[in-house]
């Protein structure tokens, strides 16, 4: 599973912080980090640890449908 990231924002000094919540709040410990270009837009976002328990449900077609920055 991945995320695709379609504001990069802008202004950013500092990577900002990434947290991965599921629909139904039963995972926890993913650890994921953003990366920024020099003029403060993010660049990437990279998963350190999936952590666990996170519930994808019975859907068919699994995707990352927001991240909040």
């Amino acid at each position: 599973i991945g995320a695709t990231l379609l504001n990069s924002g802008s202004g950013y000094e500092f990577p900002p912080f990434v947290e991965i919540v599921d629909d139904c709040n039963k995972g926890y410990g993913a650890v994921a980090y953003s990366t920024i270009t020099d003029d403060g837009n993010i660049k990437s976002i990279y998963i350190v640890s999936p952590g666990e328990n996170y519930n994808l449900g019975d859907k068919t077609n699994k995707y990352v449908v927001t991240l909040i920055l």
